[in-house]
């Protein structure tokens, strides 16, 4: 998919709100060798190796143009890489598996999981915060608008994350003494309800923009905020409610 880190930090304090929350979860330990996963543009991959005063940071991200704004905040110990999360293999030992906003577009993010999780020390974390507004009307109108002629797009790759439940349990056959795992609605207060056309433009109209020529995105979007208006209203503000699950564990130490 082509990012557009211009589009995407459009809504920067509301998108950061979670990762802060997120972050709050962890429980620091000295000279923590960090890996970020979906690291972005690495603005927050910074201020999470800053706030644990982590021996190594490592963020990871398949984009170049996200990537590209992180160059400034490179240096001996916080580093990024080009590859997908998929594809990536640790090659040191890590105390922090970190995501924020990036396992959704994993399919087989629970497999992922489990993989990487081989790759976590005695004191080894995970902290992942994935959205969880897929049945929300801005989701839900852009699938049902793919489906249709002339942009007819099969969904490969479905969006969405499981029940929370599922996540609970992951946790639990892994060895993880302590866990903490919860849904929670962003109340993000909106200039209008084309605002929300821009907000998922930055996002999960990627998915459809990466799938269609630049003609037929162009119409797709068109269509599409026309639907937007049509069902909610031009409102002014608009209220998204925005659901994310945030996921953490801890204490492999005794189970291995």
């Amino acid at each position: 998919m082509t990012w557009n880190p211009t589009q995407y930090q459009k809504f920067t304090k509301e998108r950061e709100e979670p990762f802060f929350d997120l972050l709050k979860l962890i429980t620091p330990y000295p000279e923590m060798q960090i890996v970020d996963l979906g690291c972005g543009t690495g603005a927050l991959t910074k201020v999470l190796y800053e706030t644990l005063r982590a021996k190594n940071t490592l963020g990871v991200d398949s984009s170049r143009e996200m990537l590209k704004e992180s160059h400034p905040f490179v240096n001996e110990t916080l580093t990024f890489q080009e590859i997908s999360i998929e594809q990536f293999n640790p090659k040191e030992p890590i105390d922090l598996l970190f995501s924020n906003a990036a396992l959704q577009w994993v399919p087989t993010h629970l497999e992922e999981i489990k993989r990487l999780t081989k790759y976590l020390t005695a004191r080894g974390q995970i902290a992942i915060q994935m959205p969880a507004n897929f049945d929300f009307p801005t989701h839900q109108i852009a699938k049902t608008l793919a489906k249709e002629a002339p942009f007819s797009i099969q969904e490969e790759r479905p969006l969405t994350v499981l029940p929370l439940e599922e996540y609970a349990k992951l946790f639990f056959e892994l060895g993880f003494e302590k866990q903490h795992v919860r849904c929670q609605v962003y109340p993000h207060r909106l200039e209008s309800t084309t605002s929300a056309v821009e907000w998922v433009k930055g996002s999960l109209l990627t998915y459809y923009e990466a799938r269609l020529s630049s003609s037929l995105y162009k119409q797709f979007l068109t269509e599409y905020q026309k639907r937007l208006l049509t069902y909610f209203g031009d409102q002014k503000p608009f209220f998204l409610p925005f659901k994310r699950i945030l996921l953490y564990a801890s204490g492999l130490k005794a189970c291995r």
